[in-house]
């Protein structure tokens, strides 16, 4: 389970450190370290000094260092995948990895068969997830295994069976985009004449397999889902609507937000439903958004050369093609599993054999010793965050955003709550935790015109959440009352015309916000019970003081 999602940053720091290690074994029994020169490599570096930059414009600099760490491991992997990529690495490759996809999805099928060892871990909201913990980003990672079976030599009722199983896997994920995806290659496949009959007796059979299944376990309303395949379906629509929104995410900050940027930002920009997401669910506009314009105008050029101009296996290509397609529409190159399968499967036989630029030991040895250093300490504080130690997370690492969020949660010292989260809004002006912590502590030590403004900014960075706008109306009310028991009648008017006031803010809110869009958590931009009553308690008391 510590491998869980792929995605994590735990699992990204473990594979920094496996690749370095073994890059360092290669360096030791080899002697030299062969650096490549192709359009690969350079994109991959490039796209390393942009995250490096992205730290300086970064929201939030500390979850930054986490996207350094990405760029580094590509960078990484691609200069070990160029030392060992031959003939026979790609033969052994594509069997291990048809094999693992196999053996995932035989967990999943056992997983809703109740072997409850991998049950939480494998299907998630009724849909298999798989090793990776998204059904989406599994499926299109099942069908490339998928394409890749289709060119390895095995008896027929090896295949049958091999098929039968990535068929069900594929139809149990109930991935719509991946699962459309798949009927254009396969008529583009049907076409060329690549598929045999092995192919169909397997797709056949995992038609079966997964009637059975659904049928087992009563999933009949879930796979309903493969049938709404139109613009109108709510998911697809909701899509459209973090699209339109982070396109003036982009237009206000166009250098990036930084890795958990999006996340923290999202909720001020959001328009028409409540969504709260970490990634924008479109790889390439996440590239815009986490290292700005030029970053996502790069990932946008590699993507047009690794499927247009580069010229490498046929085969390959789709399913570089099939993972990228999938990347417009989906996180799916938040994995770094499936940056090294499009790096693995695009790389070619004639960029190996040329000799670029030749690495000794000496000095290599200790640089790659000196970058395995903060990858090991980076590793110890995502296990750390990981196993729920968020004490020792911050301890490790003061800008572990996400760990100190967590930590507030928990904290019931009240001088180290405001310490904690006056520290993370000074660096983040977004963190709605520990604006909340602040105006109930505010509010306990009677300080009104402070839970005031906290929940002012409440309002301000979430507009959508109805909770916001009452928790700003009672503090209003309580401000006013203090106020006018103090003395201070003029403040304590003014307090109550601001409760007067919102029911044309929360009108004129809800024009600019809400949507035409079929989509699920609508706002609530309307008065509640709530704030009728404190609206009606600012009204008596503003005729008194007439």
């Amino acid at each position: 389970m510590f491998l869980q999602g792929l995605y994590f940053n735990h699992t990204l720091m473990l594979a920094n450190v496996i690749v370095i290690i073994l890059l360092f074994l290669w360096l030791f029994h080899k002697g030299s370290l062969i650096l490549p020169k192709d359009m690969t490599s350079k994109f991959l570096f490039l796209f390393l000094a942009l995250q490096i930059l992205a730290y300086f414009t970064a929201l939030e600099k500390g979850m930054q260092v986490y996207g350094i760490f990405l760029g580094l491991l590509l960078v990484m992997a691609y200069v070990l995948i160029y030392q060992v990529h031959n003939n026979n690495f790609m033969k052994y490759f594509k069997c291990v990895f048809v094999i693992s996809v196999i053996v995932g999805g035989l967990i999943g099928i056992m997983s809703y068969l109740g072997f409850e060892e991998h049950q939480i871990s494998y299907v998630i909201n009724h849909r298999m997830a798989g090793p990776i913990q998204y059904a989406n980003t599994w499926a299109a990672v099942v069908f490339s295994a998928i394409l890749v079976y289709l060119t390895i030599e095995m008896k027929t009722w090896q295949k049958v069976i091999g098929f039968s199983i990535l068929g069900t896997t594929l139809l149990m994920t109930m991935s719509r985009s991946v699962i459309l995806i798949s009927c254009l290659i396969i008529v583009y496949l049907l076409i060329k004449k690549k598929l045999n009959n092995a192919f169909w007796m397997g797709l056949c059979f995992s038609v079966v397999i997964s009637k059975v299944l659904i049928g087992f376990i009563n999933l009949e309303m879930v796979f309903r889902r493969l049938t709404q395949m139109t613009p109108k379906v709510s998911e697809w629509q909701t899509r459209l609507l973090y699209y339109e929104d982070a396109l003036r995410m982009i237009w206000d900050r166009p250098f990036g937000y930084g890795t958990f940027g999006y996340y923290y930002a999202q909720r001020a920009y959001q328009t028409g439903s409540m969504y709260h997401v970490r990634y924008v669910h479109s790889s390439l506009l996440q590239a815009f958004l986490d290292i700005g314009i030029l970053g996502g105008m790069t990932l946008a050029a590699f993507m047009i050369y690794i499927i247009f101009i580069k010229k490498y296996d046929g085969m390959n290509k789709l399913v570089v093609m099939v993972l990228l397609l999938h990347s417009l529409s989906d996180i799916t190159l938040q994995f770094p599993y499936i940056w090294l399968l499009i790096i693995i499967f695009s790389t070619t036989k004639e960029e190996i054999e040329r000799k670029d630029f030749v690495l000794k030991k000496g000095f290599s040895n200790v640089a790659i010793l000196l970058l395995l250093l903060p990858c090991i300490y980076f590793l110890i504080v995502e296990i750390s965050y990981y196993r729920g130690n968020y004490e020792t997370t911050l301890d490790l690492y003061q800008g572990h955003t996400e760990g100190a969020r967590k930590y507030l949660l928990t904290e019931d010292n009240q001088d180290q709550q405001i310490t904690l989260s006056e520290n993370l809004i000074r660096r983040n002006p977004y963190i709605i935790e520990g604006y909340l912590v602040l105006k109930d502590i505010a509010i306990k030590k009677g300080n009104y015109p402070l839970a005031v403004e906290h929940t002012r900014t409440l309002v301000d960075i979430n507009p959508l959440n109805i909770h916001r706008h009452e928790a700003y109306s009672s503090a209003l009310l309580m401000a006013s009352e203090f106020s006018i028991h103090s003395g201070d009648v003029p403040q304590g008017r003014m307090y109550l015309e601001a409760i007067r006031t919102i029911p044309e803010a929360l009108t004129v809110l809800a024009k600019e916000k809400n949507t035409h869009y079929n989509i699920r958590h609508k706002p609530y931009l309307v008065m509640t019970k709530k704030l009728n009553e404190n609206y009606n308690k600012a009204g008596v008391l503003l005729r008194g003081l007439d």
